[in-house]
């Protein structure tokens, strides 16, 4: 596995836990309705090729669900942390020959492949614009988020079967800002926005805005968009995930 880059910038928000005084808890459970891009390269011995996940082996899109816990204190805080995963498959006759972590894969052979993704985010928002006593507050987010990819490429056909896998592990420290509105007592609209880039080491994005509605005291209903995109780089071998679209959830505030 790659050395993940800055991933313990995950333990940077840790902080907050001890600053925080608790005065709500949100568990948030997501339905996530996408579109998405995948690329990847890992080499060995020097053999690798940038393969797009779609084009080259067949992936299609999945919706899948999301997790979220928010943690919201007295002194204008908020703890978030998130986490999906989701797995992509493919099984195509190739269009052109690949190499993939050492193995390569000529025109014409067919080609069953598999993609895991797995992401967590944590995130520690300082909201110090208070309106109103909290019906409009924005600030500052800090957040940490890594990235975890397990793929392989099989060609079961061939008269000596191959299969190679590789992984990739990264994590990025990212800054933006979050916001809270309350224009009614049982609807919030809430958004946070983050990124960084980091030069040859890659990039990454991630954003969302939510419209909240809470029909009963501890039961939201949520219906939002969110887009995300990182790109690790070790070079030679790197990675493009991007990920976007709509999303509902339900949570439950205790």
């Amino acid at each position: 596995m790659r050395k993940p880059f800055g991933f313990m910038c995950l333990l940077a928000v840790a902080p907050a836990l001890c600053l925080a005084q608790q005065t709500a808890g949100e568990l948030e459970g997501r339905y996530w309705v996408t579109n998405s891009t995948q690329r990847l390269k890992l080499t060995e011995h020097g053999a690798g090729t940038d393969i797009d996940l779609k084009s080259d082996l067949g992936f299609k899109d999945h919706n899948f669900p999301e997790v979220r816990f928010n943690w919201y204190s007295k002194r204008r805080s908020k703890l978030m942390i998130d986490y999906f995963q989701v797995s992509y498959d493919g099984d195509k006759d190739v269009q052109r020959t690949v190499a993939f972590s050492g193995a390569t894969y000529t025109l014409g052979t067919r080609v069953v492949s598999n993609l895991d993704i797995r992401q967590v985010k944590m995130g520690w928002a300082y909201q110090f614009i208070n309106v109103a006593g909290g019906k409009f507050k924005l600030g500052t987010l800090l957040a940490g988020h890594g990235l975890f990819l397990d793929a392989s490429l099989a060609a079961p056909n061939l008269r000596t079967p191959i299969k190679q896998s590789g992984k990739l592990a990264a994590g990025f420290p990212t800054v933006g800002l979050a916001l809270d509105a309350n224009p009614q007592r049982k609807v919030t609209i809430a958004g946070d926005f983050s990124g960084i880039s980091v030069g040859k080491y890659g990039y990454a994005v991630d954003g969302e805005l939510a419209l909240k509605f809470m029909p009963v005291r501890r039961l939201g209903l949520t219906l939002g968009y969110r887009g995300f995109r990182v790109n690790p780089k070790f070079d030679p071998d790197f990675a493009v995930v991007r990920i976007s679209g709509p999303f509902a959830g339900a949570s439950l505030r205790f």
